[in-house]
């Protein structure tokens, strides 16, 4: 808290945004996209929105949801600058965070996502909604953010095919051969 404090601090008055009719949510969509992509291509990585398939499957879901207030684009801004955009997904009362894009900051006390995202918990509690989810991972900012957990439990259910057993067998044998493999180079 303290942390997100002084980041507030030193960032100033901050303007919080949230897309009211499609042209509005496209402009911080793309902003958003290029802050991720940004991020990630300093990286090495691709990033998300690489794939245009994707990218269109967002545009698609943007302008066919956001209207019935299931899709929130958030965008903070300081001293006329984007401090970073949120992408969440919203159903009964949850806000789900789906993706973010932030720019980069020289200061390693500017925290964008923390200050980011301790708006949008603010400005969804006051618009009455129950849970701000940082949906899964173990990243820090989501341990130091978040004030419970909830299991996630990934399970598959088949029928006892001959085709998924040897699935399952191969994918047992890869397995342990990876094991092998990173032994062998390790040492």
């Amino acid at each position: 808290r303290a942390q997100i404090r002084r980041a507030q601090r030193d960032f100033g008055e901050l303007s919080v945004e949230v897309a009211a009719d499609l042209r509005h949510a496209f402009d911080i969509y793309d902003e958003l996209v290029a802050l991720h992509q940004d991020h990630w291509q300093r990286r090495g990585q691709p990033g998300a929105f690489a794939n245009t398939f994707f990218d269109a499957f967002h545009r698609r879901l943007i302008t066919n949801r956001l209207a019935d207030r299931e899709i929130q684009l958030v965008r903070v801004r300081a001293k006329g600058t984007t401090i970073g955009c949120l992408y969440n997904l919203v159903s009964r009362g949850r806000v789900l965070f789906y993706q973010s894009g932030f720019p980069q900051f020289e200061s390693p006390r500017a925290k964008a996502g923390y200050v980011v995202h301790a708006e949008a918990i603010r400005l969804n509690a006051a618009a009455g909604h129950s849970v701000y989810d940082l949906l899964a991972g173990e990243d820090r900012y989501k341990q130091n953010l978040a004030t419970d957990t909830s299991p996630l439990v990934w399970a598959r259910i088949q029928r006892p095919l001959m085709r998924f057993t040897a699935e399952d067998r191969l994918r047992s044998w890869k397995h342990r051969l990876s094991r092998i493999v990173a032994a062998a180079i390790s040492q």
